[in-house]
């Protein structure tokens, strides 16, 4: 799965405009409850094969922080 379908799915589950989504989205303090953030954990690793832990997903103020830790997860 690429990114855009990632974000696609992202967007999905934030119930957001697919099109305003981006790495550029900024993330509204209180967006991301504990249920969206499990939700957002388990398309991570069903996309990318990586586990992200739940207190740095929370700390994420974009979806390219986000996206950034995916990435080094990933060349972990």
């Amino acid at each position: 799965m690429t990114d855009g379908n990632f974000l696609a799915r992202l967007a999905q589950l934030m119930q957001i405009d697919p099109d305003a989504i981006g790495a550029a989205y900024e993330l509204k303090p209180g967006v991301m409850d504990s249920m969206l953030v499990l939700e957002v954990i388990a398309l991570i690793d069903e996309t990318y094969g990586v586990t992200l832990q739940a207190d740095a997903l929370m700390k994420c103020r974009s979806v390219g922080e986000i996206l950034g830790l995916i990435d080094k997860a990933k060349s972990a």
